[in-house]
């Protein structure tokens, strides 16, 4: 999706901000809590092994 490929831009991925329950950006993308949550890549670590 076009909207989604300008977040490969590193600047453009740092204009995140956080609202309500939502990681947005000035552009129109927004990122519901839950979604990323479960869509999430898993790494191990200290929480999940």
């Amino acid at each position: 999706m076009y909207v989604f490929s300008k977040l490969r831009d590193p600047n453009e991925f740092r204009e995140a901000h956080v609202s309500f329950d939502r990681v947005g950006w000035d552009h129109g993308v927004d990122l519901d809590a839950d979604y990323v949550s479960r869509h999430r890549e898993q790494k191990p670590g200290p929480r999940n092994g």
